[in-house]
């Protein structure tokens, strides 16, 4: 998490029922899904029991999006976010990186080698820096934005280069292979503003990569409103086929877009009384990763399960390879009617 929308303290409360324009591709009215009371610690942390949540969807993009109902919750979970997350991850920067997480970056890295050719990779909201400090050992300059000024503090003792600010702000124009987006444009008012940005700072040729959870997850499909990853911090919500269109309007050739791992322990903790809050949920599942990664047989099989649910799309995270294409960029806006007729399509 590295971006919050702060409502404007002069906007009405929108009720379930008001009819809202699409905020995406500013074409479509959108009709209320579902209504999630939300409890959680970042809320907690500054006095706030919950909040009601309220989910939409685009008729035309097909986007899935929370409104967010109060400044004050906002607020909080920020403060939530830089007093607490980062001041554990201040003493974490210490230790090595989680050699669960130090494998799968390597995977990924492997991945993006094909594009390295100025050898300048940017991540932004790089968090604890985990991911930073791999690509480093592989010969990349890394460089990156966080908005949290405790992250930054930590990170930028590794030599890699911080803007403690938002991406929009960050003076790189046109001269990075990768841009690395894990985990953030479920938090940002705008995904469309935060591809152009991705869009700027890369070369012609360069590649995003980009995880986010997917909204068509076996977890979601089976738990509904109670699934973790419709969060009071997360205002929007991505498909396979909604994030792909996306990057195609805002200037990118989607090279290979897949989802896959699965969350046991969330699963059953909607139907079974087995763990008892999000931390243990939380627990319980880097267990369960531990003993898939390091046991040969369970990765075989783990192997397997992955491949089924990247052919079936309802894997926990979403990953995004994309290439910038040359030319001028694309408004989103422009053409209403290819934008229609796509979505009839799809």
């Amino acid at each position: 998490m590295t971006y919050l929308v702060f409502p404007n303290e002069n906007e009405p409360i929108i009720s379930c029922q008001s009819a809202i324009m699409c905020p995406i591709c500013k074409l479509g009215q959108t009709s209320f899904l579902f209504q999630k009371l939300y409890k959680g610690l970042n809320l907690l942390h500054s006095g706030i029991e919950s909040i009601p949540l309220n989910f939409r969807k685009c008729h035309v993009c097909g986007i899935v999006f929370s409104v967010p109902l109060s400044k004050e919750a906002m607020q909080a979970c920020f403060a939530w976010y830089e007093d607490i997350y980062h001041k554990e991850a201040q003493v974490e920067a210490r230790t090595p990186c989680n050699p669960i997480n130090q494998i799968r970056y390597a995977e990924w890295l492997r991945l993006l080698e094909p594009y390295r050719k100025t050898g300048k990779l940017f991540e932004t909201g790089f968090g604890r820096g985990e991911f930073l400090m791999t690509a480093s050992k592989f010969g990349w300059l890394c460089s990156g934005n966080e908005a949290s000024f405790n992250a930054c503090e930590s990170v930028r003792r590794f030599g890699a280069t911080v803007y403690c600010t938002d991406i929009g702000s960050v003076d790189i124009v046109g001269d990075q292979d990768i841009v690395v987006s894990m985990g953030v444009i479920e938090h940002v008012p705008d995904p469309h503003v935060q591809f152009q940005n991705y869009y700027r700072l890369l070369r012609s040729g360069g590649a995003v990569f980009i995880t986010t959870p997917n909204y068509n997850s076996l977890a979601r499909l089976l738990l509904g409103p109670q699934c973790r990853i419709l969060d009071v911090e997360h205002l929007f919500y991505f498909t396979p086929k909604t994030i792909s269109r996306l990057l195609r309007m805002s200037g990118f050739r989607i090279v290979k877009c897949w989802s896959k791992n699965v969350n046991i322990p969330e699963i059953l903790k909607g139907f079974l009384p087995i763990y008892q809050g999000r931390e243990a949920v939380r627990t319980a599942n880097q267990e369960f990763r531990q003993m898939l990664e390091f046991n040969g047989i369970l990765k075989q099989f783990k192997a397997f399960v992955n491949w089924c649910i990247s052919q079936s799309g309802v894997g926990e995270e979403l990953y995004v390879i994309a290439v910038k294409s040359g030319g001028e960029l694309p408004d989103i806006y422009n053409d209403h009617r290819n934008t229609e007729t796509e979505s009839k399509k799809g």
